[in-house]
């Protein structure tokens, strides 16, 4: 009888961590696998400090979209111009930190970079993205930023992109960290008119990554893209794997069974409530012992005039069709 020491090892695995179908377990907790999008989830404004705090307080990662004045300083905010802040709609990179510094994002300031890197956390592994508008020139200013304090560090910090430049040289100037390049599912991606290209094969996404340098890949979640295959041949190559922005239930479950690393999402708190002690995992192992292995068991600004330039909003569903476009958060699916 050997199917007692199986369940045993399967109950501890459900106390310890994410089981997988092989029995194995996912190399992080769940908890540290879900980042809080811009720190939405928790009631204060998003891309500010007490949202990014709260996320934080409540034991997850957060991601960020950071941009640069015209002297220099880096801040966090969405938008490459003031207009969804009380500002006219003026590049953020033509303005001075000094007007910069009166905006409000629901009535909270926009936060320094210097502010957010001193809340980072081991064990809650926090994104920075840096926005297409900034350019390559802010790289030596996060890279001076960064060195001059000791709280963010490669274990708990990582940079994302959608700029594959920017990318590049993040890496070439802060080697210790990860930089994972944000990409759509599709190529060429046009939802304003629900136009899309082919979808990305994991060899180009392996061949783009290798090419820039890169340690992952941030992914758009089209369920019928981002395949357990998929998946599988990218972290072969030796590559970490994202999705975003996953807030269905169900699709979060489906991604980290399909092997991702990371799920960035609105909802951290009801999926890992959802999901931590779920019965579905050890259902599913027991089900899969018998078979082949082949599978891996807020509140907003105002975006009514934002430029669309990027994931800009709240992805409440993954479909099988491709990408959704719905209102309701930062990353709306208008890029």
């Amino acid at each position: 009888m050997k199917a007692l020491p199986v369940l045993a090892a399967a109950a501890t695995a459900l106390a310890a961590g994410t089981l997988l179908a092989d029995g194995g377990l996912a190399a992080m907790p769940l908890k540290t696998m879900l980042v809080a999008h811009a720190g939405k989830g928790y009631g204060a404004p998003e891309n500010t400090l007490p949202a990014f705090q709260a996320a934080i307080d409540a034991g997850f990662g957060f991601e960020c979209d950071i941009q640069m004045s015209a002297d220099h300083q880096i801040f966090a905010a969405h938008n490459p111009t003031a207009s969804a802040y009380g500002g006219g709609n003026v590049p953020f990179k033509e303005m001075q930190w000094s007007e910069i510094a009166q905006l409000r994002c629901a009535g909270t300031p926009l936060p320094r970079f210097e502010d957010i890197l001193a809340l980072m956390r081991d064990g809650q592994k926090s994104f920075v993205e840096v926005k297409e508008s900034a350019g390559t020139e802010i790289v030596p200013y996060i890279k001076s930023a960064v060195e001059s304090q000791s709280v963010a560090t490669p274990a708990n910090m990582l940079f994302i992109s959608f700029d594959r430049e920017i990318c590049r040289a993040l890496r070439q100037a802060l080697p210790a960290y990860e930089v994972m390049w944000i990409i759509f599912s599709h190529k060429d991606l046009e939802v304003h008119d629900d136009q899309r290209g082919p979808a990305y094969t994991a060899a180009e996404v392996i061949e783009l990554l290798q090419e820039a340098n890169l340690t992952g890949v941030d992914m758009a979640g089209d369920k019928s893209v981002v395949t357990e295959a998929f998946v599988r041949q990218v972290k072969a190559a030796g590559f970490k794997f994202g999705v975003w922005t996953v807030d269905s239930i169900d699709n979060a479950r489906i991604f980290l069974k399909r092997g991702v690393d990371a799920v960035t999402t609105n909802r951290t708190k009801e999926i890992e409530e959802e999901l931590a002690d779920s019965p579905w995992r050890l259902a599913e192992f027991l089900d899969s012992a018998a078979k082949p292995i082949d599978t891996r068991i807020g509140t907003k600004c105002d975006v009514s005039d934002m430029d669309l330039d990027s994931r800009t909003g709240s992805q409440a569903e993954s479909n099988l069709g491709g990408l959704t476009t719905t209102q309701g958060g930062s990353r709306m699916l208008l890029h």
